[in-house]
């Protein structure tokens, strides 16, 4: 198979990828001694122990000779100590509904965020510019209120105006609610006094808190479009609904994790100066205050998994690369400042090789029945092309992790469409081996390609 000619050829090597074999490393991941693999837990520990285990076995080699299969990362974070609370209240203070965490909302502490309690009358905002002067907000009272808008239409910073002007808590309307838990940025500020919660809530969870107004997000995106009624470059409203927000946290700990990376070497003298980075996270969101733990499976695992199978079935089949690959088993999965970042930092600016291309894995243990593929044009084009003989695939957004924009050079993210399971349900259990295989074939092609063909 060193010699495996030109792309259609690549075929029968692709096939065999085994979704068995795949799984099999999941169920190891999920287990329950694993405990969600938490950064700097011991299951996220035993989970790297395994993946550089099976690089080792697999006959990778390590980025470097001290570090082993190993690349460290030191960074501060915070965690919940009770599960967050976010409900909305009827008039006499009794809970209407109750909205879970992670998969409703997740808490952030950039600027003033921060612990707090609030049980407090919704005001609902709409801005119609990107950009605002402070004194543009002379008469927004927003004492005593929880603030609710769009992530898409404040303006930069506005929550410091909102706890300027009285908001006892803020509610963030955003597709992407991962809770922002690491102090990530030295330059930034984080949990500054006086703090306040600020939960990023999605648009389902926001439409609920709107209905008994009538209003719903639809709406709030619609207001954006209208032309000014008045002077006042924003509109306030005043919600008959009342929300209890509740948030408490640890003093901030450091913590140490590690993302676990090999090296296979390519074969060609020109060529293997070029690197392709496959990548997918392994760390998981771990044990929470409740007690409850989350596998994590599709997100996360799933990735890790693909990538293990195409590895044992490239290294058992003889298969030599022409471009050197690097695999990339991340840790900080939900972090700004990931283990790819502290890759690029710490390891990438002493290499020779050039990074060519990435390729991010994630959710492909189950979704919809099409493959999306986002990112470079001419890298999605090679998906497409490696999958359109077997499985539906087309251009399409997948779920984003901080990670996965980290480099500079051209990136792909594959995953299957529709794959939002709640946290509490993204076990073992929902994984299709069936789509695990799908998936793990037409990436298992389309690496062969970007491995051994000088235009692909």
């Amino acid at each position: 198979v060193t010699h495996v000619g030109p792309a259609p050829s690549y075929a029968g090597l692709a096939q065999r990828f085994d979704a068995q074999q795949a799984l099999s490393h999941m169920r190891v991941l999920t287990a329950p001694e694993m405990e969600g693999r938490g950064p700097g837990t011991p299951g996220a520990e035993a989970a790297a122990a395994y993946i550089a285990a099976r690089f080792a076995e697999y006959g990778l080699e390590p980025i470097s000779p001290a570090l082993g299969f190993r690349l460290p990362m030191t960074t501060q974070v915070v965690t919940p100590t009770a599960q967050p609370e976010l409900a909305l209240l009827d008039p006499t203070g009794q809970v209407i509904c109750s909205f879970t965490y992670r998969a409703d909302f997740g808490v952030d502490i950039h600027g003033h965020g921060g612990p707090g309690e609030a049980n407090a009358p919704l005001a609902v905002l709409s801005f119609f510019k990107s950009s605002y002067d402070p004194r543009e907000f002379k008469g927004l009272d927003l004492r005593g209120c929880i603030a609710l808008y769009l992530v898409d239409q404040a303006p930069p910073g506005f929550a410091v105006e909102a706890l300027i002007r009285g908001a006892v808590g803020i509610l963030v309307v955003d597709e992407d609610i991962t809770p922002r838990l690491q102090l990530a940025d030295p330059d930034q500020d984080y949990l500054r006094p006086p703090t306040l919660p600020i939960f990023r809530i999605h648009p389902t969870a926001a439409d609920t808190l709107l209905a008994p107004d009538g209003l719903s997000v639809e709406q709030l995106s619609k207001d954006a479009a209208q032309p000014l009624q008045d002077e006042r470059p924003w509109k306030m409203r005043q919600s008959s609904s009342r929300v209890h927000m509740r948030l408490a946290l640890s003093p901030a700990q450091e913590v140490t994790t590690d993302s676990v990376l090999a090296l296979f070497k390519g074969t060609d003298a020109t060529l293997n100066k070029q690197l392709v980075i496959v990548s997918a996270h392994y760390d998981g969101s771990g044990r929470q205050p409740d007690g409850t733990v989350l596998q994590s499976a599709n997100d996360g695992v799933s990735g890790i998994a693909v990538m293990l199978e195409i590895l044992r079935l490239w290294t058992t089949r003889g298969f030599q690369p022409r471009r050197t690959m690097l695999f990339a088993a991340w840790t900080g999965g939900e972090w700004e400042y990931s283990g790819a970042h502290e890759y690029l930092t710490a390891q990438a600016p002493y290499s020779v090789l050039q990074t060519m291309a990435v390729v991010n894995l994630n959710g492909l243990g189950c979704g919809s029945n099409e493959l999306f593929a986002d990112g470079d044009a001419k890298l999605v084009d090679l998906l497409l092309r490696s999958a359109e003989s077997s499985i539906s695939a087309r251009k399409g957004k997948t779920r984003h992790h901080p990670y996965q924009t980290a480099f500079q050079a051209p990136s792909l993210t594959v995953g299957w469409g529709d794959d939002s399971i709640p946290p509490i349900d993204d076990n073992l259990d929902r994984i299709n081996v069936f789509r695990l295989g799908e998936a793990g074939q037409a990436i298992n092609l389309a690496l062969i390609t970007l491995s051994r063909e000088y235009e692909y």
